[in-house]
């Protein structure tokens, strides 16, 4: 079985910034609605944007890196569920 690791090298002020945003990720977003109705659900999301449904979140705001991470993380991910 091969392990999967999904986590990146973080910048320590932006992991306390990230942590002190108490936010319950689990009724944060869209798919708690499947939460509360007992439906399974595989949530990815890459923690908090301060741009995030801002009129300030526009393309140049968006960490290409980061989201490139990401993508390949979880299509490691689905294939993985594949095998």
């Amino acid at each position: 079985m091969k392990t999967l690791h999904f986590l990146q090298p973080v910048h320590l002020p932006d992991l306390i910034d990230y942590l002190i945003l108490n936010v319950d990720w689990r009724r944060a977003s869209d798919h708690y609605s499947f939460a509360k109705a007992g439906v399974p659900y595989i949530y990815f999301g890459m923690g908090h944007d301060k741009h995030h449904h801002q009129p300030s979140d526009t393309l140049e705001h968006i960490d290409f890196r980061l989201f490139e991470h990401a993508v390949s993380k979880i299509a490691e991910f689905v294939s993985a569920l594949t095998r």
